[in-house]
């Protein structure tokens, strides 16, 4: 029967992708078949979350029913959710995931234009941009190099931009191990902390160093 299944123990919101995908990729008149199609999220045994895999899922359709005919390079990625009309989309994620891939051996990366991701960063790595379907079929040439769009060069990456000084530091609250050690753990565990007490004790004056202690 005519359907789409995805395996790999996923959780409802990679569930839902089917959804997304299908109607993105009509959105986007591809030659979807007309029989059931499994997706296979490996590996089995590890639970799968995120809509991240959106991307990845309509290309290995688009793929198998000959919309894409050029040759995909086995150490290539796509990240990224897909609306409804077949536009791409970052979700929460983006920079682990891609960290991630390059651990994972990946030198292609395909996805949406982000801002504030740190790109000149992630050395050795060819990105290319997309925002829709159709830009990724118009991209693919059948050669590596349809993937280098956009390229991150070596000595961009030991360039970075000059650090950000701040005029308020955790280093001029004198004093008070205890509470700065409580502070400490609190931004490296990622916990939240509630601050009482009477005025002029440094409500205040602790949060505002504390904050530029976490972007540090």
């Amino acid at each position: 029967m005519e359907g789409v299944n995805i395996v790999g123990l996923p959780d409802a919101s990679v569930k839902e992708s089917k959804d997304r995908v299908m109607a993105a990729l009509y959105a986007n008149n591809c030659e979807v078949p007309d029989k059931k199609i499994v997706i296979n999220l490996s590996p089995a045994e590890q639970k799968k979350n995120s809509p991240i895999f959106d991307f990845a899922m309509a290309i290995g359709v688009m793929k198998e029913s000959g919309d894409l005919k050029e040759t995909i390079p086995d150490d290539a990625a796509f990240l990224g959710v897909l609306s409804l009309g077949s536009t791409i989309k970052p979700v929460d994620g983006m920079l682990p995931a891609i960290v991630a891939a390059k651990k994972e051996g990946v030198n292609h990366l395909c996805l949406t234009p982000m801002k504030d991701t740190p790109f000149p960063q992630i050395d050795g790595m060819d990105y290319c941009f997309v925002e829709t379907l159709h830009d990724v079929v118009a991209s693919f040439s059948g050669q590596l190099s349809s993937f280098a769009i956009t390229s991150i060069t070596s000595s961009e990456a030991k360039n970075p931009p000059e650090p950000v000084t701040y005029n308020k530091d955790f280093q001029h609250i004198l004093g008070h191990k205890q509470a700065k050690r409580a502070l400490e753990i609190t931004a490296v565990c990622g916990h939240n902390v509630l601050m009482t007490g009477p005025l002029e004790v440094g409500k205040v004056y602790w949060p505002k160093r504390f904050h530029r202690f976490c972007l540090s």
